[in-house]
């Protein structure tokens, strides 16, 4: 039953990133699948509760996907490569039918993902935040859960920026973010944290 459920929401997932969620019908997953509506609702007892796995499964992707790409790398690795992985979000935060019409016909739905995709990157961060204080990167007295929650703040409206300024102005508006996100953090880098990062960079110096 669980492979049955899991095929209806890949396939739901796959249209409506397509066309939408509002011109999709029970009807239409139903048909495409090859399944009867009475089937249909032995898994789902409405489109919203689809539409709600549809968003856990999505959310999911993303904390595995962070935590895949974050592998075997030291924090001053991480930490190198945050701004062009920044700098490389506008490329795939485009506003695809499924979060338009998730905004415009299921608010309630669309503010239930927003906190949700908040708090894992206030996870995720608290899970950063501790490994480079286990490798001295970061100062000793640094307070993680305030931290996280300050930089997925900031992470948001990072994204928010990158995604909503005309194309003409967002490399004015990514060296601000840049500027911000460096600052911030020299406020918490450990003195071993520093000479890491300078080293690193004299590295690269011809």
């Amino acid at each position: 039953m669980e492979q049955v459920r899991e095929h209806i929401i890949a396939a739901a997932s796959e249209k409506m990133r397509q066309v939408g969620i509002k011109s999709i019908s029970v009807d239409d997953i139903s048909r495409q699948l090859g399944i009867s509506k009475k089937t249909f609702y032995v898994y789902f007892e409405t489109k919203e509760e689809l539409i709600r796995a549809l968003l856990r499964e999505h959310e999911g992707g993303i904390e595995s996907a962070v935590h895949k790409q974050a592998a075997g790398k030291s924090i001053l690795e991480l930490m190198l490569g945050f701004m062009s992985f920044a700098s490389s979000i506008k490329d795939v935060r485009k506003d695809p039918p499924l979060l338009h019409d998730l905004q415009k016909y299921y608010p309630q739905l669309f503010r239930e993902h927003l906190e949700h995709v908040h708090e894992i990157s206030v996870r995720l961060l608290q899970h950063f935040l501790k490994q480079g204080l286990d490798e001295g990167f970061f100062r000793a007295d640094l307070d993680i859960e305030k931290t996280a929650r300050v930089f997925a703040f900031i992470h948001q409206e990072m994204m928010n920026l990158l995604t909503s300024v005309p194309e003409e102005k967002k490399q004015q508006a990514m060296e601000k973010v840049t500027y911000a996100v460096d600052i911030l953090m020299r406020g918490i880098i450990s003195d071993e944290g520093k000479r890491k990062v300078v080293e690193s960079r004299a590295a690269k110096c011809p």
